[in-house]
């Protein structure tokens, strides 16, 4: 897998600090849950990840996973998947295969498994996107987020706002009327876009990047697909100034992008300019994905 640069966290002192806050409790022997709610690209994701870097710098147990769509129709998938990626050792789940019960009883044995593992030191269980979480799984957090409000478990749960009713966002919803923390996450304000465009392309963003960085459908795929090779270094970044070496890919979330950003694809080329040795001294770009709205793939 091709490795990308980690972009520095800026915006979000106030989440860390209280990130901090929960792992500090953790580490001291208390557990219980904290939702983490977002749009997509809001940066769940990347907080999560802090999270785990800490938690684990502080000699805590991590078990994380990440739910998928897919998830919904394999029973117990979220859970199962999660702890047995905990580390420095997973969680022992052998028992599940040894038993063909109803759903409590698979509960409450993942259940005793947990109290074993905990009983070593505090684990911090950290499931990304959890609104795809499948049913059986809900159902267990239902069950084993109170049961082990006693022991050091804490679990972390990030997921979007519910669009629709589901089993999922059902029983998060209830871990936090149950009392459950909840972190909403808000946009960047104006001066952590501008900081976050600057880390991201290794230069001063000029107002016609920040323009479309604020536009907010296309922030994150845009900003996170550019690629350093076609940058020079030390100079502004403007798709206005210096059309052939901006180029971002514009690949919107969901629909199409904001005309903005299609008028930027158009004046910037697809790809990542180049010396063509056929041709001297010009340049040729290679191409890049299509625009979602414009449909620029070439030159």
């Amino acid at each position: 897998m091709e490795s990308r640069q980690v972009t520095a966290l800026v915006g979000r002192d106030i989440e860390l600090a209280r990130l901090r806050d929960v792992l500090r409790a953790t580490a001291g022997g208390t557990g219980g849950c904290l939702v983490i709610t977002g749009p997509p690209g809001i940066g769940k994701t990347r907080l999560l990840a802090e999270m785990i870097r800490h938690g684990s710098a502080a000699g805590l147990a991590v078990a994380s996973g990440q739910a998928i769509e897919l998830d919904r129709v394999a029973p117990l998938k979220t859970v199962v998947s999660a702890l047995r990626e905990a580390r420095p050792r997973p969680v022992d789940l052998s028992g599940l295969r040894e038993h063909q019960g109803d759903r409590l009883w698979y509960v409450e044995r993942i259940g005793e498994a947990l109290e074993e593992y905990a009983a070593a030191g505090p684990l911090l269980v950290v499931v990304d996107d959890a609104h795809w979480t499948d049913e059986f799984s809900a159902l267990a957090l239902r069950v084993l987020v109170p049961r082990l409000s006693s022991s050091p478990v804490r679990w972390v749960l990030a997921r979007r706002p519910a669009a629709t009713p589901s089993p999922a966002h059902e029983a998060i919803d209830w871990l936090v009327r149950e009392g459950a923390e909840q972190l909403s996450l808000a946009p960047l304000d104006e001066a952590a876009v501008g900081a976050l465009c600057s880390n991201v392309l290794g230069a001063e963003a000029d107002a016609t990047v920040l323009a479309l960085a604020a536009e907010g459908t296309a922030t994150r795929s845009c900003w996170s697909s550019t690629s350093p090779r076609c940058r020079p270094p030390g100079r502004s970044w403007s798709p206005r100034a210096s059309p052939r070496w901006w180029a971002p890919t514009c690949r919107p979330t969901s629909g199409r992008p904001p005309s903005s950003v299609c008028t930027a694809c158009r004046r910037r080329p697809s790809g990542c300019c180049r010396p063509d040795p056929s041709s001297g001294a010009r340049s040729r770009c290679t191409p890049r994905p299509s625009c979602g709205g414009c449909g620029r793939s070439s030159c």
